[in-house]
């Protein structure tokens, strides 16, 4: 089902897929609302539920095994929630300031569903300012404002993927605008041809980022 609206821009979708591995049963809603013409909402929720219905593999002798013991586990690194909220607010032509805050649920990291290898269940947020000035953009940044321990994924070792600690940072993106010329196009009248080159526009930015953690 897939439901749009032409005014907030937003839309629903749900779906119920199955193959002879696993199904997925999810609902997915993210829009962008226009509050006033200086203020931009930007919402989304992800609702999920894949589990294993019949796995199947080689054991190390090369023989095919059934691991029936699987059936019914949650598949790895899929959380059953994720939820985020953002907005952008516009301070004039030049300025503005946006932030968003993520939710993402806990899940498991293996086939087997191990309580050691649960990961996720984190918040996360994160916040800009940005500066307008001609073909200069200067942006400020904090990720990871809260300094939330951000696991995405816990293996035996102990080996693990984590998220960044909480980052400041400033980036400075200068657009350099260059005149070329591609060619020649002519335009015949009779014996006589008149004509000049294409003349196009190449845009180069130079970017320029320093952080602190």
């Amino acid at each position: 089902i897939i439901i749009y609206d032409s005014i907030k821009d937003s839309y629903t979708h749900a779906f119920y897929l199955q193959n002879d591995d696993a199904t997925t049963t999810a609902i997915y809603s993210e829009g962008t609302y226009a509050i006033t013409d200086k203020t931009n909402v930007i919402t989304g929720v992800r609702i999920e539920n894949e589990k294993v219905d019949r796995t199947s593999g080689f054991d190390w002798t090369g023989q095919i095994d059934q691991f029936e013991t699987f059936k019914g586990n949650d598949l790895p690194s899929a959380p059953k929630t994720h939820f985020g909220f953002g907005f952008t607010q516009y301070l004039g032509e030049k300025w503005s300031f946006s932030a968003d805050i993520t939710y993402v649920g806990d899940y498991c990291s293996d086939l087997d569903n191990t309580d050691n290898y649960k990961v996720g269940d984190y918040t996360t947020t994160d916040a800009r300012i940005q500066f307008l000035l001609d073909n200069l953009t200067i942006n400020g940044y904090v990720t990871n404002l809260t300094n939330e321990d951000v696991v995405y994924y816990a293996a035996r070792g102990p080996r693990a993927s984590v998220g960044q600690t909480r980052t400041i940072g400033l980036s400075a993106i200068y657009r350099f605008k260059y005149s070329i010329l591609f060619g020649h196009k002519y335009a015949s009248y009779g014996r006589s041809r008149i004509g000049g080159p294409y003349k196009g526009i190449l845009y180069m930015d130079q970017n320029i980022t320093l952080n602190a953690t």
